[in-house]
Order: structure tokens, then C-alpha cells, then sequence
């Protein structure tokens, strides 16, 4: 009995993985909510893809977004906050029209964020060496389309800082800057 049972499963899943293929999935969305350091960061599009392998509901593979932050509560922040993220993820897709994932921020950085100061000059700041986690769901709509719903805390450990009222520039320094981002997007997953 317990011979037919081990090979019952081994039958399975190695039934499952004579199915495995690509997955190819463009996405477009937009970030309803952000904070850096505690401060709303504002909202905005983003665009980007996962390109991986899928097997018996199993995926894995990497994934990029490039996202755009207008608005919050930083003031002095001058420019549209744009960040990309290159990042691998591990999900998995049930019978019925769902599927789960998280995934691990292997880089991230910004462009130059210019910040007002009280004086009147404009300081710029980009964000370096970023990481962290993210996790979704997403609900299947229709067969080649996917609703997601996605937390995203990246921390970034490094800054260029560029100082205008003393000409001077910063390479590399050393920060220590939170960020947290939910997005909302439409995906397109295909594979073979």
C-alpha cells in the first residue's frame, strides 16, 4: 500500500512537470499608495513584466517595474519620484481563478530626486542599492488576463547627493531610507 502511494505521487508530479513551460507576463498598473520614511510618497503608473517557468501551478522567475510617484506629502520634493526594480519571485497558481506570490527586490535604485531647501536652492538626491520583499494575489479575470493586488517595502542603503549651494557631490553615501508601495495592476500571463 505504501509503495502505491509513493507511487501515485511521483506519478503526479512527475506528470505535472512534463507540462512545465514559460511564463511570459507583461503588467501595467498604478501605485494607489506609497510612503517613504513615514511620509505619503505619493501615487502613480508603472509598467514592467515577470518572465519565468511554470509548472504544476508552481512559477518562478524574475520580474522588473518601473514605477512613478507624483505627488504625497513631500513638499519640498520638486520632480516625479521614478524608481526600477528588478527583483525574483516564486508563486503559485490554484485550480480555481487565483494565484499567490512573493518575491525578493534584488535591486533597486531612483532618478535624481530634486529637493527644495529653505534657502531656495534645489539638492538632488539619487536612491542606490535598494532591496526588500513584495507579495501578491491575483485574481484570474479571464483566461490571459490577471487582476493584482501587490505590497511592495524596499529599503535603500545608498544615496548620490548632490548639494547646490556648495557646488559639492556625494558619492555613494551611506542611508538609510524605507519605502513602501501597493499597487493595483492588470497582467497578460501567457506561456507554453
Amino acid at each position: 500500500m505504501k509503495n502505491l502511494f509513493l507511487f501515485s505521487v511521483m506519478t503526479l508530479l512527475l506528470t505535472g512537470f512534463s507540462h512545465a513551460g514559460i511564463l511570459i507576463e507583461p503588467l501595467a498598473g498604478y501605485n494607489v499608495s506609497s510612503k517613504f520614511d513615514d511620509e505619503g510618497g505619493g501615487r502613480g503608473f508603472a509598467y514592467g513584466g515577470r518572465v519565468g517557468f511554470q509548472a504544476a501551478g508552481f512559477q518562478l522567475g524574475v520580474d522588473y517595474l518601473k514605477s512613478t510617484f507624483t505627488g504625497g506629502d513631500m513638499e519640498e520634493v520638486k520632480n516625479d519620484v521614478e524608481t526600477n526594480e528588478l527583483g525574483a519571485f516564486v508563486g503559485y497558481r490554484f485550480l480555481f481563478p487565483l494565484r499567490v506570490y512573493a518575491g525578493y527586490i534584488i535591486s533597486a535604485n531612483s532618478n535624481d530626486i530634486e529637493i527644495e531647501q529653505d534657502d531656495g536652492t534645489v539638492d538632488t538626491m539619487k536612491l542606490l542599492k535598494g532591496s526588500g520583499a513584495k507579495f501578491g494575489m491575483s485574481f484570474i479575470l479571464f483566461p490571459y488576463v490577471s487582476l493584482n493586488l501587490e505590497m511592495r517595502n524596499t529599503k535603500f542603503k545608498e544615496a548620490d547627493l548632490y548639494d547646490e549651494s556648495s557646488d559639492t557631490k556625494f558619492t555613494g553615501e551611506k542611508i538609510d531610507l524605507k519605502t513602501s508601495a501597493y499597487l493595483v495592476s492588470l497582467s497578460i500571463p501567457f506561456g507554453t
